[in-house]
């Protein structure tokens, strides 16, 4: 028998079996009788410190009672609340009885508890830990701890329910999203088609929503999840503020230019009719926004792809698309009109 199963603690009651398991090894109870000092002024606490049984007060420096603590009610039992060092003596009002912890074992364990239960469950019954999938998965990885731990910080839950809309298409973007648990799917409805093209699928530490985000475009699609789930949201502001530029890596033409030269490749992803209003750029790879991401996903990961465009917002789209899926892409600031005159010619491939 736990000594939880007879008290109601807190926080003792509210952790895991497994963390209670390892805080019982620090657990001692101990009796003591009317007039013992548990705590001297300026003492440093070694233990946390929970009455079972009678009451202690609290004395200032002057030796007036600050505060009393116990007998338990209805069987509820907190923790009595000392500092480092300790500013009163705490002195048993009568026989008491108590349970101390080992504090530095204490904070230890209810630290890697909260840890624990913000990891959501998945479906089989273990954790995923959706903080380092996204990680590992987005440019994100590149950002100082410090600033992806903001990231997570203003970030919101959102449970949700199999069948929940989270983004319609052409509504105004307004969060970003990771998912925690569970899965959604992706589709584009296309008049011309008379239906909806499924785009993609996404579980557990995948984001979506950042299109149109990046680009202050309408949503291009519409996202719905497929089994319950919980969200983290990250608001459209923050997400500007925070992740924008490093998950879109923007470079002047200059520092472009120095990559081409170590062997990166342009990639320009204007319209046709664009193409055909300007001018080429030498030895890049031209392949229309629309369909740039299912082309370019079966392009080499070994190569560097800067990413050109007219409209100044396709490209940090494509490059985020592509830094998500492990490609090593940037895109040019201000597009092809930052392009100096003799950076153009007619030679430029088309694919």
């Amino acid at each position: 028998m736990k000594i939880t199963d007879n008290f109601d603690f807190a926080p003792l009651n509210d952790l895991t079996d497994e963390s209670l398991a390892r805080l019982s090894k620090g657990m001692r109870v101990r009796s003591f009788s009317r007039g013992h000092k548990l705590l001297q002024v300026g003492d440093i606490p070694f233990d946390a410190i929970f009455i079972l049984e009678g009451s202690v007060s609290m004395y200032d420096e002057y030796n007036r009672v600050a505060s009393t603590t116990g007998p338990a009610v209805d069987n509820k039992i907190k923790q009595l609340e000392v500092l480092k060092p300790n500013p009163y003596s705490v002195i048993a009002n009568c026989e008491i009885r108590v349970l101390l912890i080992g504090l530095d074992l204490f904070e230890e364990v209810l630290k890697e508890d909260k840890r624990i239960k913000a990891m959501p469950r998945n479906f089989y019954g273990g954790t995923v830990d959706w903080k380092n999938v996204f990680l590992q998965n987005s440019t994100a990885n590149r950002l100082p701890a410090y600033e992806t731990e903001e990231i997570f910080r203003r970030m919101s839950p959102m449970k949700v329910k199999k069948g929940d809309v989270i983004i319609r298409q052409d509504s105004q973007p307004d969060y970003f999203y990771i998912i925690a648990e569970g899965h959604c799917e992706v589709v584009r409805e296309v008049p011309s088609l008379g239906h909806s093209v499924k785009l993609n699928e996404y579980g557990p530490g995948a984001c979506f929503g950042e299109d149109s985000l990046i680009s202050d475009n309408p949503r291009n699609a519409t996202a719905t999840m497929t089994t319950d789930g919980l969200l983290m949201t990250l608001d459209s502001d923050d997400f500007r503020l925070l992740l924008k530029r490093p998950m879109t890596r923007p470079l002047s033409y200059y520092e472009a230019k120095e990559k081409i030269d170590d062997g990166a490749v342009w990639v320009d992803v204007r319209m046709p009719n664009e193409l055909r209003a300007g001018r080429k750029i030498p030895g890049s790879i031209c392949i229309p926004f629309p369909i740039a991401r299912a082309r370019l996903f079966d392009a080499k990961k070994d190569t560097t792809y800067i990413i050109v465009c007219e409209n100044m917002k396709d490209s940090p789209v494509l490059t985020f698309v592509l830094c998500k899926n492990g490609y090593d892409a940037y895109y040019l600031q201000g597009g092809i009109h930052s392009f100096p005159e003799t950076g153009y010619d007619s030679g430029a491939s088309e694919q």
